[in-house]
C-alpha cells in the first residue's frame, strides 16, 4: 500500500484534527444542511465526527490520513466487522444531542436503518466498506482524495474484494464512477428529499474474459421489444443473486446474458404485450423466443469455448425459462428469479409505462407481477430485493396502495 499515516486510537491530538477536516468537508453539505439547520449548531459538527472516528477505531475501522498535516480522513471497514453506527453510536455521547440537535440524531438513525436494509440486498459479502471520505475544502482538488483511495482499492483488488459506500452528492457520484464505483441502488432518505446513492465497485475481473466476449456476441440481439436495458438489468439482478445465493458463476452469467436474445428472430415479438391478442398467439411468441434463443446461444457458447456440459446445461435453462413449472436447479432458479425482478425495477416499469400498459397517475400496479404468490420466486433473495424494489416504486408514483 501507499504510504498513508494511519491513526491510532492514543493519538488525541490528531483524531481531534481528523473530525474537524471532516466537519469543514460536510460543513455545507446537503445532508448537514437538512439534518442541522440551525448554523450555531452546525459550528459543532466536529464533535459528532471526533466521536464517530473514535467509535470506528474501537470497532475495528481502518482510519488513514494523507499526513500528520491531516489534509483528508478515509475510514474504511471490512464487512465482516461491527458497524460503528446506529443510535447507540450516534447518541453514546450525551452530549450530542445537545451540540448537534435531535434532528441530526435520529435522521443518522433513520439513514443507518434504511442503508443497513439496502446494503444487505446488494452488497454480497465479503466487501470493503467506505464509511467515509472527507478532503478539507482548502486541499480539494489536489490529489488527496486519490490519495486516500488508491491505496485500499489497491488492497482489496489483491484479496479480490468489492467495495461499498454510500453518498448523498450527485458530485461525489461522478468522481466515484471514476475509481470504479457505479450505482447499484438509488433512493430518497426518509423523512426529506435528499437523494441517496449506494454504490458498487466489484471485484478486478468480476467478468471473465469468456463472459465478456459472450455479452459482445449476444449484444446485436438484446432488447428487442421496446424494453431498452433488459439485458443490463437482468445482468445486474442475476449477479447479485448469485453471488448472494452462491450459484455457479459459470452457468447462471450466460444463461441471463442470452435467455431473452431469440425475441429478435421473432416478427409479431410485440403481440405478448397485446391485451387483444389470443392467450395461444401470446404462447407461441412466448415458445418461439425461447426455442430461437437456444438456437443462437448454442453457436456463441461454442465460439467462446465453453464446455459441452456447462453448454447443455445453459441451454436447459434457456429452453424454457418463461414457460417451465417449478424450477429444475439452484442456478434454473436464479436466472428466472432475476429476470422475474426486472418487472419491478425502475427501468422495467418505465418500459412498461412507455408501451401504454400503465398510466403513471393510477394507483400503481405491476402488470403480470406475481411476487407473493407462492412459488414464483425461487431465492428468499430474490423476494426481498422485491419488496424493496415494489416499495421504491410506490412512493416514486406517489400510490399508497397496498
Amino acid at each position: 500500500m501507499q504510504e498513508l499515516f494511519k491513526l491510532s486510537p492514543d493519538n488525541i491530538p490528531l483524531i481531534k484534527k481528523a473530525s474537524i477536516t471532516a466537519a469543514e468537508a460536510f460543513m455545507d453539505d446537503p445532508s448537514t444542511l437538512y439534518s442541522i439547520p440551525d448554523e450555531g449548531k452546525r459550528a459543532n459538527l466536529h464533535y459528532a465526527f471526533e466521536y464517530y472516528i473514535r467509535t470506528s477505531i474501537a470497532r475495528g475501522a481502518e482510519v488513514y490520513l494523507t499526513s500528520a498535516n491531516c489534509e483528508g480522513v478515509a475510514i474504511w471497514f471490512y464487512s465482516e466487522a461491527r458497524s460503528p453506527y446506529g443510535l447507540l453510536s450516534r447518541i453514546g455521547n450525551p452530549l450530542l444531542p445537545l451540540r448537534c440537535g435531535w434532528r441530526f440524531i435520529l435522521g443518522s438513525m433513520y439513514e443507518y436503518r434504511l442503508t443497513d436494509r439496502i446494503k444487505k440486498l446488494y452488497a454480497p459479502r465479503p466487501y470493503e466498506y467506505l464509511a467515509l471520505l472527507a478532503v478539507n475544502p482548502v486541499n480539494q482538488k489536489k490529489g488527496y482524495a486519490s490519495a486516500l483511495l488508491n491505496p485500499m482499492l489497491k488492497k482489496a483488488d489483491e484479496q479480490r474484494l468489492p467495495c461499498y459506500l454510500e453518498t448523498q452528492n450527485m458530485k461525489n457520484v461522478k468522481m466515484y464512477n471514476y475509481f470504479g464505483f457505479e450505482v447499484v441502488y438509488e433512493t430518497s432518505m426518509p423523512k426529506s428529499n435528499l437523494p441517496e446513492f449506494m454504490m458498487l465497485r466489484r471485484q478486478v475481473s468480476s467478468f471473465k474474459p469468456v463472459h465478456d466476449r459472450i455479452w459482445e456476441l449476444a449484444f446485436p440481439y438484446q432488447d428487442k421489444r421496446n424494453d431498452t436495458g433488459h439485458a443490463e438489468v437482468t445482468l445486474h439482478f442475476a449477479r447479485i443473486l448469485q453471488a448472494l445465493e452462491k450459484g455457479d458463476e459459470d452457468v447462471i452469467v450466460p444463461a441471463i446474458m442470452l435467455h431473452d436474445i431469440g425475441w429478435s428472430q421473432v416478427p409479431d415479438r410485440m403481440l405478448v404485450f397485446d391485451r387483444n391478442a389470443s392467450k395461444e398467439d401470446r404462447k407461441r411468441v412466448v415458445t418461439s423466443h425461447q426455442q430461437y434463443s437456444v438456437e443462437l446461444a448454442r453457436p456463441i457458447l461454442e465460439k467462446v469455448g465453453y464446455s459441452p456440459a456447462l453448454i447443455e446445461e445453459i441451454l436447459e435453462i434457456i429452453s424454457q425459462h418463461d414457460t417451465r413449472k417449478g424450477f429444475i436447479s439452484k442456478n434454473d432458479g436464479l436466472v428466472r428469479d432475476a429476470d422475474k425482478l426486472w418487472r419491478v425495477s425502475k427501468r422495467g416499469v418505465a418500459a412498461a409505462i412507455n408501451r401504454g400498459k400503465k398510466d403513471i397517475k393510477e394507483p400503481f400496479r405491476f402488470p403480470g407481477h406475481g411476487g407473493n404468490r407462492k412459488g414464483y420466486y425461487y431465492s428468499e433473495s430474490a423476494k426481498r430485493i422485491d419488496s424493496k424494489e415494489i416499495e421504491d416504486r410506490k412512493r416514486e408514483t406517489g400510490s399508497n396502495e397496498q
